[in-house]
Formats: C-alpha cells, structure tokens, sequence
C-alpha cells in the first residue's frame, strides 16, 4: 500500500504540473494568435495607405505628363510661328491635335497604372485582413481551462489504468 501512496503522490504532482503546463501552453498560443492578429491589422493599414498613395502619386504623375504636354504644344507652336506657318490650320494644327492626343493617352496611362497599384495593394489589405481573422479565430479557440482539463483527465486515465495494473499484479 505505501507503493502505491507514492505513486499516487507522484503522480498527483505530475497531473498538476502536466495542467499547469498544457494551461500556460495554451495560453501563449492564444497570446500568439492575437499578437499576430494585429500585426496582419496594422500591415493592413499600411496597404490601405500604400493604395492612396498609389492613386495620389498617380494623379500627380498624370499632372506631371499634361504639363510637360502642354509645354511640348507651347513650343510646337513657337517653332511653327516663328517659321511663319499659321498654327491654327492644316498640318500645323493636325500637329498639335496629335500632341494633345498622345498627352492625354500618356497621362491616362500613368492613372491607370496607379489605379491597378492601388488595386493590388487593396487586395494585400483584404489578405491581410483575412489572415488577422484567422488569427483572432484560432485565438479565440485555445482555451488554457479546456487544455489543462483534458490533460488532466488523460493523465488520470493513464494512473487509473497503472493502479489498475499494479493492483492486478499485487
């Protein structure tokens, strides 16, 4: 009988020692899943903002590409002027529409690039939105009372079945 008072002893440690640990375990993975939660939150505010970004630099750029039409217009029709040629006419003014044309098809461009940069950093935004409620969800299900109930209750099991084995083979 004292045999198995110390096994019952040592066991009875062990168990609680098993709990606490399976309790503490389970409660760094929940602490790991928010953890990573916010940090799949916070890049998502950052492609949030990488997509204005993208949209404001875009428009600036397209901006950017009008002006420098424009100026390219401005000293078309100097050049054509000084040279004496009426630039409201003719090839003259078929110039300048085709300048004015190709500006706008370039500074369109420029928008439209930035709008698929800022279509694929919106789609990161989502992504990482999605991977933040997955973490949350995961967090949400580990349950450090649940872990170290189970791991008690599997621990009793197994010392029930040694008692049990000890009690047939004594």
């Amino acid at each position: 009988d004292e045999a198995k008072a110390g096994v019952a002893a040592l066991a009875g440690g062990s168990i609680g020692l098993n709990a606490f640990t399976a309790y503490q375990g389970a409660k760094a993975e929940r602490a790991q899943a928010n953890y990573q939660a916010q940090i799949n939150e916070n890049n998502a505010g950052m492609a949030d903002a990488s997509a204005v970004d993208a949209v404001l630099q875009g428009s600036e750029d397209a901006n950017r590409v009008r002006r420098q039409g424009r100026k390219v217009g401005g000293q078309q029709r100097a050049a054509l002027a000084a040279g004496g040629v009426d630039v409201s006419t003719g090839v003259a003014a078929q110039l300048q529409d085709e300048t004015e044309y190709f500006t706008e098809l370039d500074a369109t461009t420029v928008r439209n690039n930035a709008a698929r940069a800022a279509w694929g950093f919106r789609a990161e935004a989502q992504d990482y939105r999605s991977n933040a409620q997955m973490s949350r969800a995961v967090a949400k299900s580990k349950s450090p009372g649940r872990a170290a109930g189970l791991s008690i209750l599997g621990d009793v099991t197994k010392v029930g079945m040694q008692f049990a084995t000890m009690g047939a083979g004594g």
